[in-house]
């Protein structure tokens, strides 16, 4: 599973969980905002963590990214996240993940929510085919 463009400026996918850094994540069956319910984790990278969730009264698929907790602290990095949020919301083309929504989980960590692609990850691809 994949998320095309969400995970920008040196973050990465994974389809394995076990590649994600040591720290208190999101458990399947967490529900953030009260509409969220987490279903999985899908990767990280530098400054976040992606899950896959259902919108509790749509029931649609959507991928979350939650700022790590290691950063949530530092005022900077928090108006970052948020900036990213905006800035991937604004773009309307085929080639970038939609942004619909931004909200904090009960720690405070701030998060957004993206549509779910569906795929394989870069990591993936180069693993199985090599070099592009």
């Amino acid at each position: 599973m994949t998320l095309a463009g969400a995970e920008s400026q040196g973050d990465s996918t994974s389809e394995s969980t076990d590649a994600l850094p040591t720290r208190l994540r999101l458990c399947a069956g967490t529900v953030l905002d009260s509409r969220y319910k987490v279903t999985r984790s899908i990767g990280g990278g530098g400054m976040g963590d992606v899950y896959e969730a259902e919108h509790l009264r749509l029931g649609q698929r959507v991928a979350i990214k939650l700022l790590r907790a290691e950063h949530a602290t530092s005022t900077a990095r928090r108006r970052r996240f948020e900036r990213e949020a905006q800035a991937v919301a604004r773009i309307q083309n085929q080639n970038v993940v939609r942004v619909f929504d931004f909200g904090s989980a009960p720690d405070g960590e701030p998060f957004f929510v993206m549509e779910y692609l569906d795929g394989r990850d870069l990591r993936a691809l180069l693993r199985h085919e090599g070099a592009l």
